[in-house]
C-alpha cells in the first residue's frame, strides 16, 4: 500500500509540472528583421527527460487507484480470517496511548506553596484612602491519587505492548490473497516506459 501511495504522489509531481504536461512550438522569425536568414521552426522547445508523456501518467493513476481498491479488499478479507480484530485493535491502541500520554503529564503534577502579593485598601489616621500591599500564601495540592495514575500508566503501557505484539504476529502470519501489478522494485519510469511500450 505504502508502495502505491509513493507511486500516486510520484505521478501527481509528474502531471503538477507545466513543461511535462504542456508542448511548446517556437517560430524564430528571423526573416522579419533579417531577409537573409529564414524563419525557423522548432516543434519541441521542451522535449520531456522522460520517454513516455502526461496520457500516460494519467492512465497508470486510474490504475493505481484500481490497485488500491483491489489490494484494500484483500487486505479486508485476510483480516476477517484473524484471530482479532486488527483495525479495532490499533484503534484501541491509540486511545490507549493517548491516555498514557496526559496521565504522565498529569503525573507530573506536583503540590507548591508560594508566596504572592496583594493589594488593598484602607483609611489611614488622616482619613485618606491609601493603597497597601500584603502577602498571600498560596497552597496548591494535587487533587488525584498520583500513585494509582503511575500504576495506571503502568498496566495501560503492558495492555499497549501486549496488543502490539498481537497485531504484529497477526499481520505477519495473516495471508493476503492478492497479486500485485508491479513489482515494488518498479519506479514510476519503469511502469510508464512499459506501458508506452504496448500502446
Amino acid at each position: 500500500m505504502n508502495f502505491l501511495e509513493n507511486l500516486m504522489y510520484e505521478g501527481f509531481t509528474f502531471l503538477d509540472t507545466e513543461e511535462f504536461v504542456t508542448r511548446t512550438k517556437e517560430i524564430h522569425l528571423r526573416s522579419k528583421t533579417n531577409p537573409d536568414i529564414e524563419d525557423e521552426v522548432i516543434e519541441d522547445a521542451n522535449p520531456s527527460e522522460v520517454d513516455f508523456n502526461a496520457n500516460t501518467v494519467i492512465y497508470l493513476e486510474e490504475e493505481i487507484i484500481k490497485e488500491r481498491e483491489s489490494l484494500s479488499k484483500a487486505i479486508s478479507k485476510a483480516k476477517q480470517k484473524s484471530k482479532i480484530d486488527i483495525d479495532l485493535a490499533i484503534a484501541s491502541n491509540k486511545k490507549r496511548q493517548a491516555f498514557i500520554g496526559m496521565l504522565r503529564e498529569l503525573a507530573k503534577t506536583k503540590s507548591s506553596e508560594r508566596i504572592v502579593k496583594e493589594s488593598g485598601y484602607k483609611f489611614n489616621s488622616e482619613g485618606n484612602q491609601v493603597s497597601y500591599v500584603y502577602d498571600v500564601k498560596k497552597i496548591t495540592t494535587i487533587d488525584f491519587d498520583r500513585n494509582k495514575v503511575k500504576k495506571l500508566i503502568k498496566t495501560l503501557s503492558e495492555q499497549c505492548d501486549k496488543v502490539s505484539c498481537d497485531i504484529d504476529r497477526n499481520m505477519l502470519n495473516t495471508e493476503v490473497e492478492f497479486e500485485p501489478k508491479w513489482a515494488l522494485t518498479d519506479t514510476i519510469e519503469d511502469i510508464c516506459e512499459e506501458l508506452e511500450n504496448h500502446n
